[in-house]
């Protein structure tokens, strides 16, 4: 599971779209007091594709992707989070079947997304999943 959480930093980290606006990019947890706006992704459930004779040569590896933001004096959050959230969607939906930082995928798929305000925080998120399919 640790590799696919591999490829998301290596293709994130390579998408200047992306690190136009952040480069602080984290598997499973922020560090505290992380600035924003940031992202933190991480392994949400795993489904072996099972054959008659054996196992799974394929996992669909279900990955959800959060990214925050907040508002500062020069840009809303909102605005910054859902910029954030599409570029993210654009470098990772249908990604190419293919080798990235020693992982081979079958390709890649976005499944779903919403948008929320932590009011206690005051910082916007969007939350996304995402299904590889990942050789094994």
């Amino acid at each position: 599971m640790e590799q696919v959480l591999k490829l998301i930093y290596n293709v994130l980290s390579n998408d200047s779209n992306v690190t136009n606006i952040t480069s602080r990019l984290y598997p499973v947890v922020a560090p505290e007091n992380t600035a924003f706006p940031c992202v933190v992704y991480w392994v949400s459930g795993v489904s072996p594709s099972d054959t008659k004779s054996g196992v799974s040569t394929i996992d669909n590896m279900f990955v959800t992707i959060d990214s925050y933001a907040a508002n500062t004096a020069t840009s809303s959050g909102y605005t910054v989070v859902s910029n954030l959230a599409g570029h993210i969607r654009s470098a990772l939906d249908r990604l190419q079947a293919g080798t990235y930082s020693t992982i081979t995928i079958d390709g890649a798929q976005f499944i779903d997304a919403e948008i929320g305000y932590d009011a206690d925080s005051d910082v916007y998120v969007v939350s996304m999943d995402f299904k590889f399919r990942v050789n094994r």
